[in-house]
């Protein structure tokens, strides 16, 4: 069988299911970066077996003094109340 006629196939229990480039590209996941607050919450609240994964950091752009003000406030504002921001991480 020539190659560019193969493509590829997953078994489900007895039946083999093609699988071609156009179904693949239907299934893939496209999301713009992007970091949404979902919620504040109590750091009490959070079981500890949620932040023992990979660990992200955010910062504001370099020579953006009011970006840096900001991003300064709200982390001291959550240090000083114990809490959290629950967050949505879109990475592109």
């Amino acid at each position: 069988v020539d190659a560019a006629k193969k493509i590829k196939a997953y078994r489900y229990g007895r039946s083999l299911i093609p699988f071609g480039a156009v179904d693949e590209q239907m299934l893939k996941f496209e999301s713009a970066k992007s970091l949404k607050v979902v919620c504040f919450t109590a750091r009490a609240r959070i079981p500890h077996g949620h932040v023992m994964g990979q660990t992200y950091m955010f910062c504001a752009p370099p020579g953006d003094a009011e970006a840096s003000k900001a991003v300064a406030a709200l982390v001291h504002a959550m240090y000083e109340t114990e809490s959290v921001a629950v967050v949505r991480y879109g990475r592109a």
